[in-house]
């Protein structure tokens, strides 16, 4: 039963924006940077919101549909990857910067493999249908 098990890796998308979002958050709450808080909150909605999109597509069953989706959403974690990673670079801290890198560097890894193995397959079509 490949198709549910691949079902399981999509159907979740509020899994990688609420990590990016309770990350912004614990980083707020010592520093008290609004800004930071409003990138972070923002990055972490968009990624819900194109999480969201690409499952629409994708359940709709068109080959390719929730391609661009993926696109933008490795761009946004390919931005965190950049911004969070230099940050880390210059503070060494490991908790948020470090953390939002190597979380947001993996993100981009599963985008990439995600992209060059052609997409997610096709949700399984219920059997009598």
């Amino acid at each position: 039963m490949a198709s549910s098990a691949s079902w399981r890796k999509v159907r979740r998308p509020w899994r990688r924006s609420s990590t990016a979002t309770s990350l912004t958050l614990s980083g707020h709450r010592p520093a008290g940077s609004v800004p930071s808080l409003v990138a972070g909150g923002g990055s972490g909605a968009l990624l819900l919101l194109l999480g969201v999109l690409s499952l629409k597509a994708w359940k709709s069953g068109r080959a390719g549909a929730s391609a661009p989706y993926t696109v933008a959403s490795a761009a946004v974690a390919a931005l965190l990857t950049f911004v969070m990673g230099k940050k880390f670079l210059l503070t060494r801290a490991l908790f948020p910067p470090g953390a939002i890198a190597a979380l947001s560097a993996a993100m981009l890894a599963f985008y990439a493999y995600n992209l060059l193995a052609g997409g997610n397959p096709k949700p399984a079509v219920a059997k009598g249908a």
